[in-house]
């Protein structure tokens, strides 16, 4: 499930997670609590420089990247 009790950066990792995991309804409960999150896109760590985007691309994980840019087309947000 998604929590968002903690902190925007935990709550910010949790599209990865969902990316991680190829969950397509986690990383649409995580656009739509998007008060609750400041970047979808953004690096887990400074260690460990992936981002959800990309790895999906890398995954070739046609069904995330295409969320995603529903997402953007839909919200119009910026990447960081």
């Amino acid at each position: 499930g998604l929590y968002t009790y903690c902190c925007v950066s935990c709550n910010n990792r949790n599209i990865l997670r969902a990316v991680n995991k190829g969950n397509c309804d986690l990383l649409e409960k995580c656009f739509n609590a998007k008060s609750l999150i400041s970047n979808i896109n953004e690096i887990w760590s400074e260690e460990n420089k992936i981002s959800p985007i990309y790895l999906a691309t890398i995954r070739g994980n046609f069904k995330i990247l295409k969320k995603f840019s529903e997402f953007y087309r839909n919200k119009k947000l910026h990447i960081r």
